[in-house]
C-alpha cells in the first residue's frame, strides 16, 4: 500500500488558457468576459494522501524554495512524522491513519530535486520503513500519482470559489 506525496502551486485566481480551456456558447456575446489579474496571489501546498485518507496540507511560504534542507525540516519532519503516528482507524480523513497497517506502507515522492538530494534519502532511510528510493519512481509519471488528480481537483474548487 502506497503513500503518494507531492507540492502543488496554485493560483488564487486562475487565468483561463485560450489552448485549453473552452467555453460553449451559441453566441459570443453571452460568454462572460474574464479579467485578468497582473500579479495573481499564489499558495504552494504540500500534501500526501493513501486510499484510504490525506493528510493536512503544509502551506510553503512564498519567498521559500523548497530545498532539500526545508523539505525535511519543514515537511518530513513535521508532517510527515505526525501523518505516519496517527493511530485511529475512523474519523474524519484528516485524523485517521492513512493505511491500516502503516508500518506495511510504502512512502512515494516524486523526482523533484529536493525529493532526490542524498541529505534527503539519507533520512528517509532512517526514518521511513519503506519509501521509494531515487531512480525507482519514474520521471514524469504524473499519471501515475493518483495526488495530481487531487490537486486538480482542489483547482476546479478553487476556480468555482473565484
Amino acid at each position: 500500500m502506497v503513500l503518494f506525496s507531492d507540492e502543488s502551486p496554485y493560483e488564487l485566481l486562475h487565468i483561463p488558457n485560450r489552448q485549453n480551456d473552452r467555453v460553449w456558447a451559441r453566441k459570443k456575446e453571452s460568454v462572460a468576459p474574464h479579467e485578468k489579474i497582473i500579479f495573481p496571489s499564489k499558495i504552494h501546498v504540500w500534501g500526501m494522501m493513501s486510499y484510504n485518507a490525506i493528510s493536512e496540507l503544509h502551506i510553503i511560504p512564498k519567498s521559500c524554495r523548497v530545498t532539500a534542507k526545508y523539505y525535511i525540516e519543514e515537511i518530513l519532519k513535521k508532517c510527515l512524522k505526525i501523518v505516519l503516528r496517527r493511530k485511529r482507524k475512523t474519523g474524519s480523513v484528516l485524523v485517521r491513519r492513512l493505511l491500516p497497517n502503516m508500518s506495511r506502507c510504502i512512502f512515494q515522492q516524486d523526482g523533484a530535486p529536493a525529493h532526490n538530494a542524498i541529505k534527503t534519502q539519507d533520512w528517509c532511510k532512517d526514518n521511513v520503513d519503506s519509501f521509494c528510493e531515487e531512480g525507482i519512481w519514474p520521471g514524469n509519471s504524473s499519471d501515475l500519482n493518483p495526488i495530481e488528480n487531487l490537486w486538480a481537483i482542489i483547482q476546479s474548487k478553487l476556480m468555482k470559489w473565484k
